[in-house]
């Protein structure tokens, strides 16, 4: 099977084609129903020719044949002789009749012509005779095929009819003869097409009639349209046959009579019936041949246009995907068309594509600066383990996490920061460098965590008020040789601190809202000690336990609390791996929607009894 692959191909294969052969179809149905309409016309004007032919003779026929059947009536009314004799001088009146007989079984030969007999004495059945005209009842009529008559010298048909008694018995006949050219006067069509011949057949196909004179008296069956038209006048009343050749060399069409077993034929050249059809066939093959072949041409041009602006428009895509965004296509018809407003779209969409790959470029540069900002390695501080990890669900996002060293000489203990921009992208990557800028400055200088987050809360509403975004922040330091912990909530969800030996989650609580909303909060520090070797302190974004799955069920904490409670062993960076890992196996296909961030802080060294100075609040688990 052949399969197009060029669009100039498919063009041919899937619209010139079909269209051609479409419009040539269309063409030939046409043709053949304008061919049966004119076909059926010829049809129907042949037949009501003949009928009327037909209708003519039947009529002259049919007078006499009335007169006949009074006659037999008349013999039972008192007068029937004298009725009879007068019908009979009826007959004789009738235009065309040439003679009347009747003849009686038993009448004297010296009875000069039989029309007028005297009345016989029928005896009855008890021997007294009776005088009264003769009975007769009803009888067949029959019509003889012409033939000459030497007494009236002309070619007559006769119409007879058997006189028979009520018993049945014969009495005589009646014999009306009709003049040949009477009856046939006027039903032979003017000879206005050259070869028409029109013939009167009796019902066993002998001529007797021909409208040129041949033929009379033979039997009309020399020829296979001659055979063909006997057979089918056999078997209907009227119809049309058409002889051998294309177009036939003649046509004739039958009619039958009803008074008379005698059929009328009309044979017409088949140049005079159809070539008509054959004029129309040869302008039609002519003109619609020539009107396909311009609108295949039209159609050709029109398409191969189009092709030829796809192919420019495809070639310009290719140069595109090629990485060339100088290219621009000239629109068509200057911009008239779809086809030009297409290539209009193309040219803007190479510009956006132009400027979308500039965007990108700058997003590239920012992810790059931002991950740059994010702690590349962690930080080694004596009886602690630090890890952490953010996944963006874009290029940039809004978590944040950090491990900042104390300013001075204090090497014992570390800042450990989590926060999380309200929206993720380009404009929480911007608030969280802020945020990141600001805590990093203010750390640097003296103060203790209450008076670093509420600073730098702050700042930021002075920066922030025209917008409505805002960051939670969990700023803590830990101290692994004094066992101490203390943390700032801001917003943010408290921190996890496990503890194996109990097998016990607590939570780091506290108030305050994010930070960017109210410049006036003052928050509040945290402190636990006592703090122990194997102790596990988890910090996240909510970006972990509220992802959800296909089946849009949560993540939640509860496993996140399992997985480290299943992992303790491992060092913090393996902690911070089985996490990220598990939430992707957990997501199963559905994406990420948000940025995910884990830091985990496990403590390698001893301690004291932990002895909140602000308790926290202790879950079982």
């Amino acid at each position: 099977m052949v399969h197009p692959k060029t669009l100039q191909q498919r063009m041919v294969a899937f619209l010139l084609l079909p269209v051609t052969l479409m419009l040539f179809a269309v063409g030939a149905l046409g043709f053949v129903t304008m061919r049966q309409i004119l076909l059926s016309q010829w049809k129907e004007a042949t037949i009501g020719k003949l009928e009327r032919a037909a209708h003519r003779v039947d009529m002259k026929l049919r007078q006499p044949k009335d007169l006949i059947q009074m006659y037999y009536g008349a013999a039972a009314s008192p007068h029937g002789q004298v009725v009879q004799e007068w019908i009979l001088g009826q007959i004789r009146e009738l235009e065309g009749v040439a003679d009347v007989r009747t003849t009686w079984l038993g009448e004297p030969a010296g009875n000069p012509s039989g029309i007028f007999c005297e009345p016989a004495i029928l005896a009855d059945p008890h021997g007294h005779g009776m005088g009264r005209p003769r009975r007769t009842v009803p009888c067949q009529l029959e019509i003889t095929t012409p033939k000459y008559d030497s007494s009236t010298e002309c070619e007559a048909v006769i119409v007879h009819s058997d006189l028979k008694a009520p018993d049945g018995r014969a009495m005589g006949k009646i014999e009306v003869f009709v003049r040949l050219d009477y009856l046939l006067m006027g039903v032979a069509p003017a000879q206005d097409v050259d070869g028409l011949r029109v013939y009167l057949l009796d019902d066993c196909g002998e001529v007797i009639f021909a409208s040129q004179g041949e033929r009379v008296g033979q039997v009309f069956s020399n020829g296979s349209l001659e055979t063909a038209t006997l057979e089918a006048a056999s078997s209907s009343y009227h119809g049309t046959v058409l002889g051998e050749g294309r177009p036939p060399r003649e046509v004739s069409g039958f009619y039958k009579l009803e008074e008379a077993p005698w059929t009328f034929v009309m044979v017409t050249p088949g140049r005079a019936v159809l070539g008509t059809l054959v004029t129309f066939r040869n302008s039609y093959l002519a003109v619609g041949g020539g009107i396909i072949i311009l609108i295949v041409l039209m159609i050709r041009w029109i398409a191969g246009r189009t092709v030829t602006t796809i192919q420019e428009v495809s070639h310009a895509a290719n140069r595109v995907a090629r990485g060339d965004l100088d290219v621009m296509v000239r629109p068509a018809n200057g911009g008239r068309d779809e086809l030009s407003r297409l290539i209009q779209s193309f040219n803007s969409m190479v510009l956006q594509l132009k400027e979308r790959l500039r965007l990108k470029e700058d997003v590239d540069l920012a992810q790059e600066v931002q991950q740059s900002l994010l702690p590349q390695s962690s930080p080694r501080v004596r009886g602690l383990d630090l890890a952490g990890k953010s996944d963006y669900c874009d290029e940039t996002g809004g978590d944040y996490f950090d491990f900042i060293r104390p300013s001075g000489q204090d090497p014992h203990s570390i800042y450990v920061a989590v926060g999380d921009v309200v929206g993720h992208g380009l404009g929480a990557a911007l608030l969280m460098t802020t945020v990141r800028a600001l805590l990093r400055g203010r750390l640097a200088m003296p103060g203790d965590l209450t008076q670093v987050v509420t600073d730098v809360n702050r700042l930021l509403c002075q920066d922030m008020d025209r917008t409505v975004t805002f960051m939670t922040l969990f700023l803590a330091r830990i101290d692994p040789v004094q066992g101490q912990i203390r943390w700032v909530r801001a917003g943010h969800d408290p921190a996890l601190l496990y503890d194996p030996v109990a097998d016990r989650y607590s939570e780091l609580q506290g108030g305050g809202p994010a930070l960017g909303i109210d410049k006036s909060i003052v928050y509040e520090e945290g402190i636990l000690t006592g703090l122990r070797e194997g102790q596990i302190l988890v910090l996240g974004t909510d970006g972990i336990w509220e992802s959800v799955n296909t089946a849009m069920e949560a993540f939640g904490k509860e496993r996140l609390k399992e997985i480290v409670r299943r992992h303790r062993p491992l060092p913090a960076s393996d902690l911070v791996r089985a996490v990220l890992s598990d939430l992707d196996a957990f997501r199963d296909g559905a994406g990420q929607t948000d940025d995910a961030t884990i830091v985990v802080a496990k403590l390698v060294g001893g301690g004291s009894e932990a002895q909140p100075k602000q308790p926290a609040r202790v879950e079982g688990s």
